[in-house]
């Protein structure tokens, strides 16, 4: 996305519609390459199924609310039974228990 986007050499810049790309850019300049390509990373859901719902867990702390969240099952080439593996995993360990917290949530507000 980094590299695509070309988030550090300022293309972005002037381009209508990317002002918040050339803004970006402009907020991290001071941040070495490789520690936005890791902080990048580390902004997405992956792993086990437990490591995801820990991730999840902490922005909710973080938020205080439930929040929507997009997951991702199938991308750069992942072979299609390895991405229906993932969306299983996903469906079968994952949404269960999001679906209890949101529950909870509503129930307690």
């Amino acid at each position: 996305v980094m590299e695509f986007y070309r988030f550090d050499d300022g293309v972005m810049k002037g381009i209508k519609g990317y002002e918040s790309y050339a803004k970006l850019t402009d907020d991290t300049a001071h941040i070495a390459h490789d520690d936005k390509r890791a902080g990048y990373v580390e902004q997405n859901l992956y792993g086990t199924p437990a490591e995801i719902l820990e991730k999840l867990r902490e922005r909710r702390a973080t938020l205080g609310f439930p929040f929507d969240s997009c997951l991702l099952v199938d991308f750069g080439g992942t072979p299609p039974a390895v991405s229906e593996h993932s969306m299983r995993l996903v469906s079968e360990h994952v949404l269960p228990v999001v679906h209890r917290w949101d529950k909870d949530f509503k129930e307690r507000a």
